[in-house]
This record gives structure tokens, C-alpha cells and sequence, in this order.
């Protein structure tokens, strides 16, 4: 359990980082392959919600059905992911403005 909870907020911490340097990229240094809201905002997202994914599944908290285990692993990637874009557009936008 905790190395679970462990490798969830390294993720989470991964998450917020790399979308709070993306961000500045885009706000304060203006880089022109940054001007895609998909490159700064969405492509984060999807590569947290595929590492809190495997991380849940590997977990191997749920020995029941396959159906329900990838339906609370995709429940559990969501809400963590949602959580961590929470945090980093948080701290980006408090810190270069949007």
C-alpha cells in the first residue's frame, strides 16, 4: 500500500512539474511549438492518467472481475488526474498568469 501511494504522488509530482514548465514555456518565454493548448494542457493529462493506470493496475488491489477492475483502475486514473491538473494549472496560473 504505501509504495502504491508512493509512486502515485511521484506521478502526480512528475504531473505538476512538467505542466508548470510547459506552461511557462508558453507564457513567459513564448516558444512557438508551445502555442498548442494539446502540447501543454491535454498530452500531460493523458501521459498521467496512463501512469496512474499502471500503476493502479500493477497494484493489484482488485482480484475480481476484469470488467470491474478496469472499470474502478479507469475511475481511480481520472480523479487522480483530474486532481493533479487541478494542482499544476493551480500553481501555473497563480505564478504566470493565463
Amino acid at each position: 500500500m504505501r509504495a502504491f501511494i508512493i509512486k502515485a504522488v511521484v506521478v502526480g509530482c512528475f504531473h505538476c512539474a512538467g505542466g508548470v514548465l510547459l506552461y511557462r514555456g508558453r507564457v513567459v518565454n513564448h516558444l512557438p511549438v508551445l502555442n498548442s493548448d494539446f502540447l501543454v494542457l491535454l498530452l500531460p493529462a493523458l501521459i498521467a492518467l496512463i501512469a496512474y493506470g499502471a500503476i493502479f493496475w500493477a497494484s493489484g488491489f482488485l482480484q475480481a472481475k476484469p470488467g470491474l477492475r478496469l472499470a474502478i483502475m479507469s475511475g481511480f486514473s481520472l480523479l487522480a488526474t483530474c486532481l493533479s491538473s487541478w494542482l499544476f494549472m493551480l500553481i501555473a496560473f497563480n505564478k504566470y498568469g493565463t
